[in-house]
């Protein structure tokens, strides 16, 4: 398709600064734009502005934020603080998982010749841009058509997975599009060794009424770090998820280590799975078939991590699908 008409458009990619996969694939839609030769920038929160955010209060804050972002670098960098507290800090402040990206910082552009991409944790559009692509990254909660204010008529809706898309907001399957990025430097199996115990993870599952309230191993949530997360992947056996659509079962895989979907009471994979998904390295329940399935198709599972063609499909069917609604 020619594209002619977004060639001039900027592109505003609005994420948290957390450590999950929706903040990596956010930027990940970035850098297939910049290598595409489009202007393309990222607009990290680190707050979340919901339907009764005071957004005054929600800027100056934001523009704190920015102002301190020399100092807490430099502070990272001389360490002048526990690892935990610079943990947290990089998490809400510098965390950036595709490093390099170019920052849009204030919401003065040209709302004509711009396209703001929001993921499905934004209500509203407080960038005011005329052209708004929202990108469900997970189960939408927040829009919805008795609500003019959750979304604008003209809004161009995009699913990252088919089970996440919203029927009434984006009828058909047309608009299904995901984009994967993977660090393999960081992501890595370096212990071939004896493995004992497990690890688990909460994330989206932390508020599950099956979730138990003590677990006999570490707990990966928020506030973990990458690096921590990656040396538990290297020393449990088994991982145990309760949140059912995390990236991390998948990087568990990576690690050796084997990872185990704890299922909602009443539940089966078919649930979480699209009828074309397939699900190796990773059991679904803790049967003793599940789990040599996953240790069986653990290297189906690598051969797939390479997403070099996957992605520029996705960016090329991403830009046809702008290109075609935004047509003004």
């Amino acid at each position: 398709m020619d594209r002619k008409r977004i060639i001039n458009k900027r592109f505003i990619i609005v994420s948290g600064r957390v450590t999950r996969g929706g903040t990596l694939v956010l930027s990940a839609i970035c850098k297939l734009l910049i290598d595409k030769g489009y202007d393309a920038r990222m607009f990290y929160m680190n707050r979340v502005p919901g339907k009764e955010t005071d957004m005054r209060r929600w800027w100056i804050r934001q523009i704190r934020s920015y102002l301190s972002m020399p100092y807490i670098r430099l502070m990272c960098a001389l360490n002048k603080k526990s690892q935990s507290d610079l943990y947290k800090i990089r998490r809400e402040l510098v965390y950036e998982p595709i490093k390099g990206l170019p920052v849009q910082y204030l919401p003065f552009f040209n709302k004509e010749k711009t396209i703001v991409v929001y993921p499905e944790i934004i209500y509203g559009n407080f960038l005011k841009a005329k052209h708004v692509v929202r990108y469900l990254l997970f189960h939408n909660k927040l829009y919805s058509p008795d609500d003019p204010d959750s979304f604008g008529k003209n809004d161009l809706f995009v699913a990252y997975r088919s089970i996440f898309n919203d029927p009434v907001l984006n009828p058909g399957k047309k608009n299904i599009i995901g984009f994967n990025w993977f660090d393999s430097n960081l992501y890595r199996q370096y212990n071939f060794g004896e493995r004992t115990g497990s690890c688990y993870i909460l994330r989206k599952g932390r508020n599950r009424p099956d979730c138990p309230k003590t677990f006999d191993g570490p707990v990966i949530d928020d506030g973990v770090s990458e690096t921590d997360i990656v040396r538990y992947f290297n020393e449990a056996k088994y991982c145990y998820s309760y949140d059912p659509q995390t990236f991390y079962t998948t990087i568990a895989a990576v690690c050796g280590c084997i990872p185990i979907i704890v299922m909602e009471p009443g539940k089966s994979a078919n649930d979480y799975l699209s009828q074309w998904e397939n699900h190796y390295g990773q059991a679904y329940g803790d049967s003793p078939e599940q789990i040599q399935y996953a240790i069986d198709t653990r290297q189906e599972l690598l051969k797939t991590l390479d997403y070099r063609e996957s992605n520029e499909r996705s960016i090329n069917l991403f830009l046809d699908l702008v290109e075609s609604h935004f047509s003004d």
